[in-house]
């Protein structure tokens, strides 16, 4: 799975989540910030997710719509 990261995000570690719409966490895993693109080393089913980003800067949602 790859996701675009936030666009304010520049520096430090960032907390990587992604949830599906019930609230069930799927994935977390911890990055070094960048507003690249992250390759997350997990598989999703076809559905709709939560990515969460965080760090002490920073909390943001985006949508993640996963089609196979």
């Amino acid at each position: 799975v790859f996701v675009r990261g936030p666009e304010n995000l520049h520096e430090g570690l960032v907390n990587i989540r992604i949830f599906d719409l019930s609230g069930k966490l799927f994935f977390s895993d911890q990055y070094e910030a960048s507003n690249e693109v992250y390759e997350l080393n997990y598989e999703l089913i076809s559905g709709v997710y939560l990515v969460q980003f965080s760090n002490h800067k920073i909390n943001q949602n985006k949508k993640l719509v996963v089609r196979q």
